[in-house]
């Protein structure tokens, strides 16, 4: 690319320092087409650096989503268990009760 330019430029010179070179209309109009050729390069490739920002983004927010998600998951398990627990512990406790009370009522 740097070639092409280079030998762009050395023929517009050539074309400048002959006034009426043939050239110089074919020369200019390939600077000016390779120009809006780099021009049009670079535009779509910031338009493409855009595009990956805004893509990480999405995928990094999905990420957290998931794992904003994962977790309420987990907590919704945890308080389950816990609530399992308590309703055993009551069972347990009320079994004891029963055990008591006819313990009581046998031997009275």
């Amino acid at each position: 690319m740097l070639n092409f330019l280079y030998d762009l430029v050395v023929k517009a010179q050539h074309c400048t320092s002959a006034q009426n070179c043939c050239r110089k209309e074919n020369v200019l109009m390939e600077i000016n087409k390779r120009v809006k050729f780099l021009v049009q390069k670079s535009v779509i490739e910031v338009k493409l650096k855009d595009q990956e920002k805004k893509n990480k983004r999405r995928e990094r927010r999905k990420e957290r989503r998931k794992k904003e998600k994962e977790k309420e998951k987990e907590e919704k398990e945890k308080e389950k268990e816990k609530e399992k627990e308590k309703e055993k512990e009551k069972e347990e406790k009320e079994k004891e009760k029963e055990k008591k009370d006819w313990i009581s009522l046998v031997f009275h």
